[in-house]
């Protein structure tokens, strides 16, 4: 046991050391490892169903969360343990943050899934903030560890014999994804090698295994992956070399020689990263535009967690509409994300939410810290301060947030980081962390509430995960027997009613066995969850099967600005105009639509090529 410190006040100030490390918080760690593994591994323990693939993965990650928690919270039921470390600037900025998303879903409608991931992720940063830093190296191990896997994984999936390196996506089905997750695996294996005292054979051997994550990032092609391992890795040198840096000295001219040549270089690597791929770039950029107006229209609080998908898409129409010669036309397709973690936090979360993002990592990277603390633990901190630069440089470009995983991870840095910041004035003479014991009575209560509390939580969880895995069965069971799967799927309507990808199937189900009626009213539903093009063409397949022509053009017409470049939208407005025996307009449509540019040509387009024909063959016999 470390030194005691004693103030005027009821409560005692303690140190801990290694040697406090009690068995409970072991176990904590153990799980906490084990979880960290299994949300970046490619295999899972089971085989779940697309649907619930998440759900399977947040029930697993809190069951253990709650396990970790309630074994960190009996360690310090004893009376020689803390009560918990001395909160911090980070702390209590995450806090807040986490009130404020709270408070968000007694205005917007919000699935259970999305509270279930809230949850989850507040018990991880309590037992990783609450757990010794000793453990955080084998953390930061599992994660070239599961790189390896991932293109073991990724190798073993490929089939076609035209496949290679390049079409390796991994647990993640997206190259970018998996890409982003290389250049993590990549940094963190860097750092290891650079900063913790290991054998020279040990960093021979580590720099052979890092040699294949360094090719498979390089053959993603993702380049917001390799702008995250440039930033990680110049995280890591600037570290590595800052005392070389701090003797080495430069004159005027020299220094300003070298900022114009660094920026530079830095131009030209930027232009060259966007002609690489200058149509997914300028899409892009037609993303951020119209996001910026989404933002506009909720600039403060923002539109909810669920704001992007249910109002980019009609955004994105409303923008075709006004710039119908817009060279973005043929770029344009359905958007889930906005290609950037911070313009999201924006848009759902408005200025409130992105201030407390940016304070939150302004502190976490830049607050001042305990200097002991920091040289004791000076390796585990840059590697973790490395990783979190890459990851947000990578979440500028992608989405890697729409994924637990990656949430995992960023819990895990941004507890890392906090461990190290100064707990106000009450820093312990050798530089340990510094806690405060609380009376015994106070401890129980709050055992007494997190245990039920934690119960409640995860009851619900399972219940959930139960319906979701019958939604799983029905889907199945559609191709088999329809009417059996639609009325299971009205069964668990109620309990599913705010899941976007539910609604949707539910709504389409029902548009298949020809239930136009019940499906317009479901679909309408799923448009206020998700303005999916998807569910627009339903909407309007259903209004023309049920002869209201007026709603299906409109629904047609709006599909037509989502997406310019899609065929399918115009070829049905031409046919309603031909059903509307209005044949000068539908002549006009259909002329125009046979000179339209093909983005992807499919065996559906030449036949509605041909149906096209034939309806422009009669309306010259008529006229």
């Amino acid at each position: 046991m470390g030194p005691k410190y004693f103030t005027k006040n009821k409560f005692k100030r303690f140190t801990v050391t290694k040697s406090d490390i009690s068995i409970a918080e072991s176990i904590a760690a153990l799980l906490s490892g084990f979880i960290f593994f299994y949300v970046f591994s490619p295999y899972r323990l089971g085989k779940p169903f697309f649907f619930q693939e998440t759900v399977e993965m947040i029930v697993l990650v809190s069951t253990l969360s709650v396990i970790s928690a309630l074994c960190i919270s009996i360690k310090f039921l004893q009376r020689s343990t803390p009560a918990c470390i001395l909160p911090n600037k980070v702390d209590g900025l995450l806090l807040l943050y986490f009130l404020y998303l709270l408070c968000q879903l007694f205005f917007y409608r919000i699935d259970n899934e999305y509270c279930y991931v809230l949850f989850t992720l507040a018990l991880f940063y309590y037992v990783c903030r609450n757990t010794s830093s000793v453990y955080s190296f084998y953390l930061l191990c599992l994660l070239p560890v599961c790189a390896l896997l991932q293109i073991v994984y990724g190798y073993k999936q490929l089939s076609a014999p035209w496949q290679g390196l390049s079409d390796m996506i991994g647990s993640f089905l997206n190259t970018g994804i998996y890409g982003g997750f290389m250049a993590l695996g990549f940094v963190a294996f860097a750092g290891l090698l650079l900063f913790m005292k290991l054998r020279r054979n040990v960093k021979i051997i580590g720099t052979l295994f890092s040699i294949p994550i360094l090719i498979q990032l390089i053959y993603s092609q993702s380049r917001a992956a390799w702008l995250a391992a440039i930033v990680g890795s110049i995280i890591l040198l600037f570290a590595f070399f800052r005392n070389s840096l701090q003797t080495f000295r430069l004159t005027r001219i020299q220094k300003v020689v070298s900022g114009l040549l660094v920026t530079c270089l830095s131009l030209l690597f930027l232009v060259g990263v966007y002609l690489y791929k200058k149509d997914s770039a300028d899409g892009r950029i037609l993303i951020w535009k119209v996001s910026w107006e989404l933002f506009k229209e909720n600039p403060f609080t923002g539109s909810g967690p669920n704001g992007f998908q249910i109002n980019y898409m009609l955004k994105q129409a409303d923008f075709f509409k006004m710039h119908t010669d817009s060279r973005f036309a043929r770029l344009a397709a359905e958007t889930t994300s906005p290609f950037n973690e911070f313009l999201k936090v924006l848009i759902t979360q408005g200025i409130i939410g992105l201030l407390l993002v940016s304070l939150i990592l302004y502190f976490a990277f830049f607050g001042s810290s305990n200097s002991k603390m920091k040289s004791s633990n000076s390796g585990n901190q840059i590697i973790v301060r490395a990783v979190l630069g890459a990851l947000l440089t990578f979440s500028c470009f992608s989405y890697p947030f729409d994924f637990l995983s990656f949430r995992v991870l960023l819990v895990f840095c941004l507890a890392e980081l906090a461990k190290a910041k100064e707990t106000s004035s009450l820093v312990a003479l050798n530089g340990t962390p510094v806690f405060r014991s609380m009376p015994r009575i106070l401890k129980t209560g709050l055992i007494c509430i997190l245990f039920p509390s934690c119960c409640l939580a995860l009851s619900s969880m399972y219940q959930y995960a139960s319906i979701t895995n019958q939604w799983s069965k029905d889907f199945i069971d559609f191709q088999f027997d329809r009417d059996r799967a639609t009325e299971g799927m009205k069964n668990i309507y109620p309990y599913l009613k705010d899941h976007d990808l539910f609604v949707f199937s539910y709504g389409r189900t029902l548009n298949f066995t020809g239930k136009h009626e019940a499906s317009v009213a479901i679909l309408q539903e799923a448009m206020l969850l998700h303005s999916s093009i998807h569910t627009v063409m339903l909407l309007g397949d259903s209004y023309y099967r049920l002869g209201q022509y007026e709603q299906a053009f409109t629904a047609y017409e709006t599909a037509s600005f989502m997406m310019p470049s899609l065929f399918k939208p115009h070829y049905r407005i031409a046919m309603i105009y031909y059903e509307r025996k209005d044949y000068s307009k539908a002549k006009m449509k259909i002329e125009e639509l046979l000179k339209k540019e093909i983005k992807i040509d499919t065996p559906e387009i030449d036949r509605m090529k041909m149906d096209l024909y034939t309806v422009l063959k009669k309306i010259q016999e008529i006229e």
